[in-house]
C-alpha cells in the first residue's frame, strides 16, 4: 500500500475510534450498561439504535449501518493491516464520511436537546 493510503486509511480508524467514544461515554453515563465480549464493538452500535427507559435513540438505523461499514472497516485496517484494503474502498469511505458526520452531529445534537430536558 502506497504511503497515502495508509495515511487515510489511518485516518479513518481514527474517525470511526472518536464515534465509538462518544457511543461508549452514552453507555457508561446514561445507559449505565456497556457490552463485553468478543462482539462488544456491534453491540454498543446496536445499543446506540435502542430505545430505553431512560432516553430515545441516540442515532437512527441508516446512521448505525453507515458507522457500521465504518467498524468492519477499522476490523481489517486493525488486524490484516494493508494486505486485503482495497484502495476503491479506501476512497468510498472517504467521499461518504463527510455526509456520515453530518447526519451524525444532527442526531446528537437532538440527543443532547433530549438530555438537556
Amino acid at each position: 500500500m502506497e504511503e497515502i493510503e495508509i495515511t487515510i486509511a489511518k485516518n479513518l480508524v481514527d474517525c470511526y475510534q472518536g464515534m465509538e467514544n462518544i457511543f461508549r461515554r452514552i453507555a457508561l453515563d446514561v445507559d449505565l450498561h456497556l457490552p463485553d465480549g468478543s462482539m462488544w464493538h456491534k453491540e454498543l452500535l446496536s445499543q446506540m439504535v435502542e430505545r430505553y427507559d431512560e432516553r430515545p435513540p441516540v442515532i437512527t438505523q441508516e446512521t448505525c449501518l453507515r458507522i457500521q461499514e465504518l467498524l468492519e472497516f477499522r476490523y481489517v485496517f486493525n488486524n490484516i493491516y494493508g494486505e486485503e484494503l482495497v484502495y476503491e474502498r479506501i476512497e468510498k469511505i472517504s467521499k461518504e464520511i463527510g455526509g456520515l458526520f453530518e447526519n451524525l452531529s444532527k442526531e446528537l445534537d437532538l440527543f443532547i436537546a433530549y438530555l438537556e430536558k
